[in-house]
């Protein structure tokens, strides 16, 4: 039976987001940057601003080569 488990940390603009397939080893996801109503994802290169009320626009990220 395996147990998984994740988790998401911030260090002032920076939100690093952690996977785990067992009980004590840790590693990185992704990791993104927000910085105002901009934000950006490393692991999908997407960009993304929060517009005010309801809405968010959000780039189509890295082109595949």
């Amino acid at each position: 039976m395996n147990v998984r488990g994740t988790k998401r940390k911030r260090f002032g603009p920076v939100t690093v987001n952690l996977a785990s397939d067992g009980f004590t080893q840790w590693r990185v996801t992704s990791w993104g940057l927000r910085i105002g109503r901009w934000s950006w994802n490393a692991r999908s290169g997407k960009h993304s601003i929060n517009i005010p009320g309801p809405w968010r626009w959000t780039s189509n990220g890295r082109k595949n080569r």
